[in-house]
């Protein structure tokens, strides 16, 4: 599996809330990564775990926020325009081949 990554940090510079988006070339793909909030103190995290355990699911998900500079829209951009050129060459390959 042939892949491009690019890895976009958030304005506040926080490790949770960077954006990682990958495009694989054989199967002609983006796929993205999203970090989750984690607690630092154990025992929010223990109380959150055992929530979950006893069946405890939010009906809003669990939701952080990334907030992208225009360098990260660039950059973004840059990457899915990319990726997109690289379908529409593979769809026009395909279609030359039938």
């Amino acid at each position: 599996m042939r892949e491009r990554t690019v890895h976009i940090d958030c304005v506040c510079g926080s490790a949770e809330h960077i954006l990682r988006f990958m495009y694989d070339e054989d199967e002609k793909e983006v796929y993205t990564d999203v970090q989750l909030r984690q607690y630092r103190n154990v025992f929010k995290r223990v109380w959150v775990a055992l929530k979950y355990v006893c069946g405890y699911t939010s009906r809003y998900g669990v939701w952080d926020c990334t907030l992208l500079e225009k360098e990260g829209i660039e950059v973004l951009h840059a990457f899915l325009t990319k990726a997109l050129e690289a379908i529409r060459k593979q769809e026009d390959t395909d279609r030359g081949k039938k």
